[in-house]
């Protein structure tokens, strides 16, 4: 397993934010995502007892680099239109959870609604659905404008490392760059050492206290009955 974390505000600023559609904010915003999501965005019904919130998961490796555990997740495999790996897997398989405590599906705290690929921004971008009752704490932190930590959790069968080109089935297996110099330079080949994931299949999205990924951002509550 791997887990992808990344925070939901940096000194940037806030990344999640009410869609008000009376104010029609959709209506500037809506360029910016997958069609499909903002379409489901501008008809989104208030649901009881649950909160939609707009995600970006993680973006293509060719595209914004690894994350800062390393991880380097290829446009191709992310993009990939079987139900075996990629992002539709988020949709199938993936639900909201915990600090990755995820052994237990009827424990979850929410499912993914909807996930898309979005080639022009290269990144996941997903609906999720949180049940207000089982997590209480972060629907209310969302609700008064506070943004949770969130960490998504992946299979993969294998990575490989950036350098050599080793596979490796556990990290029992990995190389020296990937066991020493994971994420930064290596110092003999001057190279930026990273595990590359060919075959993602996500099935966690948790609230966790500490993010890592740079731009897999909490973006929106998209409805919520107050």
């Amino acid at each position: 397993d791997k887990l992808l974390a990344f925070p939901g505000a940096s000194d940037k600023g806030i990344f999640t934010y009410v869609i008000d559609t009376e104010h029609k904010h959709l209506i500037k915003t809506a360029a910016e995502y997958h069609p499909t999501i903002a379409s489901y965005i501008a008809n989104a019904k208030k649901i009881p007892g649950k909160t939609q919130i707009l995600l970006t998961a993680l973006g293509a490796g060719e595209w914004w680099g690894c994350n800062a555990n390393g991880d380097f997740f290829p446009e191709a495999a992310l993009a990939h239109e079987g139900s075996d790996y990629g992002y539709k897997t988020f949709q199938t398989n993936a639900k909201i959870y915990k600090h990755h405590v995820n052994k237990n599906p009827e424990a979850a705290y929410g499912d993914v609604s909807l996930s898309v690929y979005n080639p022009n921004y290269h990144r996941v971008e997903l609906i999720v659905l949180l049940d207000n009752a089982k997590a209480p704490d972060i629907a209310e932190r969302i609700n008064s404008g506070d943004y949770p930590e969130w960490s998504m959790g992946t299979k993969v069968p294998y990575d490989v490392c950036s350098i050599c080109g080793n596979k490796a089935p556990t990290r029992k297996q990995y190389c020296d760059h990937l066991r020493y110099y994971m994420g930064r330079i290596d110092p003999v080949t001057g190279r930026l050492a990273y595990a590359i994931n060919l075959a993602p299949n996500f099935f966690d999205i948790s609230q966790v206290l500490i993010g890592a990924d740079k731009i897999a951002k909490t973006l929106k509550k998209v409805a919520s009955l107050n």
